[in-house]
């Protein structure tokens, strides 16, 4: 479907096709949610694998500015189930997954159903295999035009529960962003 003459504008058609269908399907309420989850969880276990790591990537080193105890899952191997075996009830697991649903994303998510855990699932569709297990499902397109698929979509609704995080605890996010900044700063670790 690459076109070497139009590749640009059809990358970028594409893209803005995915945030238009993806944000036609986010609601204020969906995102007061999972904030609301995210906001109230002891800990706050983040994952994505292969592609979508990325993502969980990403969202676990911003939430670990606005919050604190964030655990980061970004290999489908046993050291998922590891990091994400101690999940208790007062946690939540934000999980990324896409067509193809890696196996592993089940056993995650038996785990924290069985534990009694919140399950945030960003994926393709509401009728994704996963979406049955999950107390809030956020749809993403990421139809890509090449090999692999384009995260842009789950990144920029990502921002979206970022910046509302960020908004609803603007003092306490604000004063934790200030003494990492000034260690930061002298430590000259930027």
């Amino acid at each position: 479907r690459l076109k070497k003459d139009s590749l640009i504008r059809d990358i970028s058609d594409c893209t803005l096709d995915n945030l238009e269908k993806s944000f036609s399907k986010l609601d204020n309420e969906t995102v007061d949610q999972v904030v609301d989850i995210l906001l109230k969880s002891r800990r706050r276990f983040v994952a994505g694998f292969r592609g979508t790591a990325s993502c969980a990537q990403y969202m676990s080193n911003r939430l670990g500015l606005l919050l604190p105890n964030i655990v980061p899952i970004l290999h489908a191997d046993s050291s998922a189930i590891e990091a994400l075996v101690d999940i208790e009830a007062d946690d939540c697991l934000f999980l990324y997954s896409f067509m193809r649903y890696s196996e592993i994303n089940y056993c995650l998510l038996d785990i924290a159903r069985r534990k009694g855990a919140k399950v945030i699932l960003m994926t393709d569709s509401y009728t994704s295999p996963l979406a049955s297990k999950s107390d809030i499902v956020l749809v993403a397109k990421v139809t890509g035009l090449g090999f692999t698929n384009s995260y842009v979509a789950p990144l920029s609704i990502s921002e979206v529960i970022l910046l509302t995080i960020s908004d609803r605890k603007d003092s306490k996010c604000a004063e934790r962003l200030r003494m990492m900044d000034e260690i930061i700063q002298q430590s000259k670790l930027y």
